[in-house]
């Protein structure tokens, strides 16, 4: 495989772990765009900042309902 085609396949690798990690949709047109939570992560990553954990956000709200 050439090498271009590894970068890419492992970007989407990375993308697909962080929406299992993070509670976000998984959708691979994604990858390339700004606004998507994956250029999100990327800006967050880049400031030093985590990503927004939706799993937590999801817990909080669910434990309210109760």
């Amino acid at each position: 495989m050439q090498p271009h085609m590894d970068t890419i396949f492992k970007q989407i690798d990375e993308y697909r772990e962080f929406c299992v990690e993070n509670g976000y949709p998984f959708n691979e047109a994604d990858i390339g765009k700004n606004n998507s939570p994956w250029g999100h992560m990327q800006k967050s990553i880049a400031n030093k900042r985590r990503p927004y954990n939706q799993w937590i956000r999801d817990g909080k709200a669910m434990r309210k309902r109760k």
